[in-house]
């Protein structure tokens, strides 16, 4: 618990003295041309003036040579599949929703041979939760499509 609240309050001095640091000086703290000193404080309460180092002007390479860098390939989300597709999750939620039955709404979703990346647009657009494996969120979609209308003619039936 002590190191929680001593983390806390070196959390706090440093953020206080984060925000009286010009701009420049907070640009090369995060580049690299700075760096932070730790001065003990005199017994009259007063910091000793610290040595002023000038800021360099670029910051030193601390990148492995181009020989040795591995490509990161990005995992491709979501949001930028959909917006290359020409997936249309209003129509396919009407056709949906034009079905009759449970087992209608299945084969309707099954024949489209829909990828992850428009069940999930299926889903956002009939804001249903869209975590989970492609077919779990098939079952989400029709559980709250099918389960909903089951609900409402139950409802309205007395």
């Amino acid at each position: 618990m002590k190191d929680l609240l001593l983390l806390i309050r070196i959390q706090a001095r440093i953020a206080t003295f984060l925000a009286d640091l010009t701009l420049d000086r907070l640009v090369a703290l995060a580049e690299g041309r700075a760096a932070l000193v730790v001065a003990d404080v005199a017994e009259n309460g007063r910091t000793p003036a610290a040595p002023v180092v000038p800021l360099q002007e670029e910051p030193p390479n601390i990148a492995p040579p181009a020989s040795r860098r591995t490509p990161v390939a990005r995992r491709p989300t979501a949001d930028r599949l959909s917006a290359d597709t020409s997936f249309d999750a209003e129509a396919v939620a009407a056709r949906l929703r034009g079905c009759e039955t449970l087992d209608q709404g299945t084969a309707l979703l099954s024949e489209l041979h829909l990828k992850l990346v428009d069940v999930k647009a299926l889903a956002k657009y009939l804001k249903v939760p869209q975590t989970g494996r492609k077919d779990d969120i098939v079952k989400k979609i029709l559980t709250i499509v099918f389960g909903s209308r089951s609900k409402h003619a139950a409802l309205q039936q007395g």
